[in-house]
């Protein structure tokens, strides 16, 4: 405890992640939907203020759950080791949630959605609910993109209340009252028609990155404990899924490979 204690030096936007101020933080984040809409920084990102922001992060994850293991009233908690070792999973797997998500983990479990401990707490157990939990993630964040793309379609169609000619680069004759198109207006209306579409292209790109990252993300995660079991008690579907993910792996260091070293 005295070691986790000593990161507590942490900067001021850390601070408020504390475990005496976690939920006053968050106190509003019950969901998932709600954590992603929060828009707090990622533990990633948290860890690259400064050259000692990784050890603190780590330090404060380990607080959070030396908490959780108190708090949970068993007579077997969490070991020196197993608090150790989460923190390290959860920066080196879920490096992409945030204090927001973790508030809302331990939310869940507080509320007994987790189940019964059954007077025993494992690291293994804890890892499955940041499992579970950002597996729930990908798929909501898929969908809340996939809600906004469909509300910015049909937004596209809207006719504006004050809609007149002009807005598509005509001008009004003020003797004749006839519509006629203006070059100018119409060459600026089309150059911020491209600057709007190269925006989202742009931001359509950014999507399918993210997605991409999504899937990868999954595809390590179930990897991983796919690696964790003893290969006799693997599945066949498991079995290919190593296979095809090992060979991939060796392609990709192939092409990364400079043809000077082969």
């Amino acid at each position: 405890m005295d070691s986790a204690i000593q990161q507590l030096n942490l900067p001021t936007c850390l601070q408020i992640y504390s475990p005496n101020r976690l939920f006053e933080t968050f106190c509003d984040v019950t969901t998932v939907e709600e954590a992603l809409a929060v828009k707090a920084p990622s533990i990633m990102t948290l860890t690259r203020t400064d050259g000692s922001s990784k050890k603190k992060v780590y330090g404060l994850l380990q607080l959070h759950l030396m908490l959780l293991s108190h708090n949970s009233k068993v007579k077997n908690g969490l070991t020196k080791m197993e608090i150790d070792l989460l923190a390290s999973d959860i920066l080196k797997t879920f490096y992409f949630l945030t204090f927001a998500d973790i508030a809302v983990v331990m939310r869940r479990f507080y509320h007994g959605e987790y189940g019964k401990t059954y007077n025993q707490l494992t690291s293994g157990d804890i890892y499955q609910w940041f499992e579970q939990y950002a597996n729930e993630r990908c798929n909501t964040a898929e969908e809340m993109s996939r809600r906004e793309d469909e509300q910015r379609y049909c937004e596209g169609f809207r006719v504006p209340e004050n809609f007149t000619l002009d807005m598509l680069g005509y001008t009004k004759d003020e003797e004749t009252g006839a519509w006629r198109i203006d070059p100018d207006k119409s060459q600026n209306l089309a150059e911020e028609r491209k600057r709007r579409e190269d925006e989202q292209r742009a931001a359509e790109q950014k999507k399918r990155e993210e997605a991409d990252e999504l899937q990868r993300i999954r595809q390590e995660v179930a990897i991983k404990n796919i690696l964790a079991k003893p290969e006799e008690n693997r599945s066949q579907a498991e079995k290919d899924m190593l296979t095809i993910y090992l060979t991939q792996k060796k392609l990709a260091e192939r092409r990364e490979t400079p043809s000077d070293a082969l």
